[in-house]
């Protein structure tokens, strides 16, 4: 909400009379446009405004306008290049907190749950009134065998004008398109009463009934996913005309799959490493709530599984010597907590390289299989707060090794295997946690990827534990392991997530990805291992007759990461940041080469710029043209997420063992940065380490044929 600062007394909110939201769940994605209009009270003095629009760390704002409806006045936000904001010497906002204090332009002082827009100063008057309007989206949260879209509707009784109600001031409409040929199972949540408008298989749209018993609550809708059995859907978008305002025209398609309800399925055994980082930044909160998590995952072990600790800082500890894998028997499980409380404490650097690759041995010598016995899954659950100088040496050392496993299992299915060579094993899944903001998000999803894990961040303490857990009981299930699509006659492919991981009963599967050529009538499969270790494959995929799911919008996100992730990897050259900025900016999601820039303008020009981006794309759209004030009046934003600087991890931060946000933490001299970035940390170049020299995970994700792995 927009709102107003009022000397020693912080922000004090506007008055709002509307407040409109437009929600559309597509498949495992919410896009939302929250509309608000509020006015400034003629008897408050003339001060600074400010958006705040609370938010998760997931959710990406791709657009804000701010409209004065009482004189010709616009401020707008834009995505342009970081270097471009560098070279043109764009000033940083002044962005305050809700307490009133500046937070200043230190990335590490950015909220990650808060986005700041502040006004420009002396620009608003008492009696303007505004219309705010905000674009955003964010993966739907997944529980309990549904995807749930949460809109925050609920107004403090200080934002609502005498005369007004909740209930009159507020509209809500939810579109669902779960991408499937079945009828939706749609549940509201919060208890709001709803009137139905389309309905048809696949789709439903509902509003939010407008009448006194209307709830003053967040309203919550969510769509079941479980049933008795696995189901697939596809959808697919043709390729396109080459536009200015299309880097990328190739066709599109998106494969979910939605796996059955855990009562329907047959666990694997799983082999588990739990990997801690218990460095100096971990002290206090952070290392109390991860410890916590720990003992959860440990209490959700079966029978069936295995597993042991290793505890890490610059040397490693562990619950077992050489890391040998005990059952998960009741007295095991308690003897491990018991040494996690006793034995765990913060202290020392970060090492990653040296308990990553002990456990990738561990579990890469067990054995396939057993006599009467199901393969074991092997895991392994990663969890640090730093960042370290040889990440790109990990990330190279574990890509080798899993495609090391993976050749011995191919020659093996092949008959093909060496006189003598051992029997192929599992290869080790990698889930990655990341806490507090000076991990290199980049590394860790990297990791993750060659692993065909997942990965998550907590950049509080606070939340550390909830997510922690969220994704251990996420990976209690696995359904399909070792997952491969077939896609007959296609030329060449990208897919996302790459490899493709597990299919587990707490995280449905969504394959996207872009493709050339002509799309395949038939045969489409995918392929896997179920838990007895037999092969399985779906019967042939057919797409939907009629697509209008915005495809390219539902793994944008991943698709930015992933690639970035890549460039990251091979020291970040101009060809492969270029591709990403012009995806950043043709999509409006802002990532960590480009910046988002907030100006000031007038409706004429705001409808010129509009033309401009519709005629010649986004890329090549001047904002200085139409920014009030020219360059001078483009300002880079704060309260985007944690700043770009720090996406990259800030090996000076970890070093001096600077702890997450809001948690305690050592301080010893780091003596200054990793790179010449003039700032003592990682900056914008994002290299801690060499840059590429040929390794085999830098040739992108272009790949013909007709089976993708």
């Amino acid at each position: 909400m927009l709102v107003g600062a009022m000397g020693q007394m912080g922000y004090v909110p506007m008055p709002l009379t509307r407040l409109t939201v437009e929600a559309k769940a597509q498949i495992s994605v919410g896009f939302v446009k929250t509309t608000l209009e509020c006015y400034y009270p003629q008897t408050w003095p003339q001060t600074y405004l400010q958006l705040c629009f609370p938010k998760s760390v997931n959710t990406v704002i791709s657009e804000v306008v701010i409209e004065n409806l009482m004189r010709d006045q616009i401020y707008c936000t834009a995505i342009v290049p970081a270097d471009e904001a560098q070279k043109g010497n764009y000033r940083p906002s002044q962005a305050y907190d809700p307490s009133g204090q500046l937070m200043g332009s230190d990335p590490s002082a950015n909220d990650p749950e808060l986005f700041l827009l502040p006004l420009p100063p002396g620009r608003a008057q008492p009696g303007d009134c505004f219309r705010v309007s905000l674009t955003t989206f964010e993966p739907l949260a997944f529980e309990e065998g549904s995807y749930v879209l949460r809109l925050p509707t609920e107004l403090p009784a200080n934002v609502i004008p005498q005369g007004y109600s909740h209930s009159t001031m507020v509209d809500v409409i939810v579109t669902i398109n779960s991408g499937s040929p079945q009828p939706v199972k749609y549940d509201v949540r919060s208890g709001h009463a709803v009137t139905l408008g389309v309905e048809q298989p696949g789709t439903v749209t509902m509003s939010a009934n407008k009448d006194a018993q209307m709830p003053n609550a967040d309203v919550e809708v969510g769509y079941r996913v479980w049933g008795n059995d696995m189901f697939l859907a596809l959808n697919v978008t043709p390729p396109r005309p080459p536009h200015p305002a299309d880097p990328d025209p190739r066709g599109s398609f998106v494969l979910t799959v939605a796996p059955p309800a855990p009562e329907f399925t047959h666990p694997f055994p799983r082999s588990i490493i739990f990997v801690l980082d218990r460095s100096g930044s971990m002290s206090g909160e952070p290392m109390q709530f991860a410890k916590a998590a720990l003992m959860f995952g440990l209490r959700s072990l079966t029978p069936s599984d295995t597993f042991t600790i290793a505890a890490f800082d610059h040397e490693q500890l562990w619950f077992t010597p050489g890391g040998q894998l005990l059952a998960a028997t009741p007295d095991n499980v308690m003897a491990a907590e018991a040494w996690i409380r006793s034995s765990v404490d913060a202290r020392g650097l970060t090492d990653i390289m040296g308990p990553l690759q002990t456990a990738m041995r561990v579990l890469s010598s067990l054995p396939q299989s057993q006599a009467g016995k199901p393969p074991s899954l092997p895991f392994i659950f990663l969890v640090t707060d730093g960042c370290v100088q040889d990440e790109k040496d990990i990330c190279r050392v574990v890509e080798q090794q899993v495609r090391g496993l993976m050749e011995q299992q191919r020659l093996a299915t092949l008959g093909q295997a060496p006189p003598g060579t051992p029997p192929p094993t599992g290869i080790p899944r990698i889930c990655t946690f990341g806490i507090g903001p000076y991990c290199n998000h980049y590394f860790l999803k990297q990791l993750a990827s060659y692993g065909r894990g997942a990965f998550d961040v907590a950049f509080r303490p606070h939340a550390i534990q909830a997510q922690m857990q969220k994704m251990l009981t996420a990976a209690q299930r696995p359904v399909l392991s070792d997952l491969t699509i077939t896609l007959p006659g296609v030329e060449g492919a990208e897919l996302y997530p790459y490899p493709l991981p597990d299919l587990f009963c707490g995280m449905p599967l969504v394959i996207s990805g872009k493709y050339s050529g002509q799309w395949p009538s038939t045969g489409i499969t995918l392929n896997g291992m179920l838990p007895g270790g037999a092969a399985w494959s779906s019967n042939p995929v057919l797409p939907a007759k009629d697509c209008d799911l915005p495809l390219d919008k539902v793994f944008i996100k991943s698709r930015l990461d992933l690639l970035t992730a890549q460039a990251w990897l091979a020291g970040n050259p101009p060809q492969m940041v270029n591709q990403i900025v012009d995806l950043s900016i043709a999509t409006g999601v802002p990532c960590a080469h480009t910046r988002t820039v907030g100006f000031e303008t007038k409706k004429a020009d705001y409808e010129a710029m509009q033309a401009q981006q519709a005629k010649d794309g986004k890329r090549k759209t001047n904002y200085a043209k139409y920014a009030i004030g020219g360059a001078a009046g483009l300002v880079v934003l704060a309260g985007l997420g944690v700043g770009a600087a720090f996406v990259f991890g800030d090996l000076g931060a970890s070093m001096a063992n600077a702890g997450a946000l809001g948690g305690g933490g050592g301080m010893m001299d780091a003596g200054g940065g990793c790179c010449d970035c003039g700032d003592g940390g990682c900056g914008d170049c994002g290299d801690c380490g060499d840059g590429c020299d040929g390794c085999d995970g830098c040739d992108g994700l272009d790949v013909g044929g007709c089976t993708i792995s």
